[in-house]
């Protein structure tokens, strides 16, 4: 049987090193490389040089099925891009773009 202090010794280290792992992906958005990007606004989009048009509804909410409200506050189309891994760089430049 495991004694009381080898297993207080195993969750402390494994404390740790979620810490050291999980802290840092956490704080940096590390993403896997390649994967498809998209923008949070409009904003964001036209600073990535990755928007293309805004698009407006006629109607502030719209109804789904009959039953089913969203709530639209922003709505646009960009150019595909793609995150790099590790990048300092906080806006990516559209890939073939």
């Amino acid at each position: 049987m495991i004694s009381k202090r080898v297993l207080i010794i195993i969750l402390i280290c494994a404390s740790v090193i979620l810490v050291v792992v999980m802290l840092p992906a956490g704080f940096f958005n590390i993403v896997a490389d390649g994967q498809a990007g998209k923008s949070k606004s409009i904003g964001e989009s036209k600073l990535r040089g990755v928007f293309i048009a805004e698009y407006y509804s006629p109607q502030e909410v719209q109804v789904i099925n009959g039953n089913i409200k969203v709530h639209v506050k922003e709505a646009w189309l960009e150019r595909k891009w793609y995150y790099k891994l590790f990048s300092i760089d906080i806006f990516h430049k559209s890939i073939g773009g």
